[in-house]
């Protein structure tokens, strides 16, 4: 119970990684993870354009404003 865990391995490990080793690993990694946030919340937004309106999802208030909107558009003939 004292012991550290070794991960499933038998054999022990001829560098012990220091606590500063250990926290810029740490470091390192939230520093990834945000970045690849980052470029996943920047795709989802480039992806999703108002245009992409599925029918029966809007509420009817939200068809009234829309239907509102298209009224006030200029037709090209």
């Amino acid at each position: 119970m004292g012991e550290p865990h070794a991960g499933g391995s038998a054999a022990k490990p001829d560098h012990v990684p220091t606590l500063e080793e250990r926290v810029d690993t740490l470091l390192n990694q939230v520093i990834l993870l945000i970045s690849h946030f980052c470029e996943s919340a920047n795709k989802s937004v480039e992806m999703a354009t108002p245009d992409d309106e599925v029918d029966g999802f809007l509420s009817p208030k939200e068809e009234r404003e829309r239907d509102e909107a298209e009224k006030g558009k200029a037709a090209l003939t």
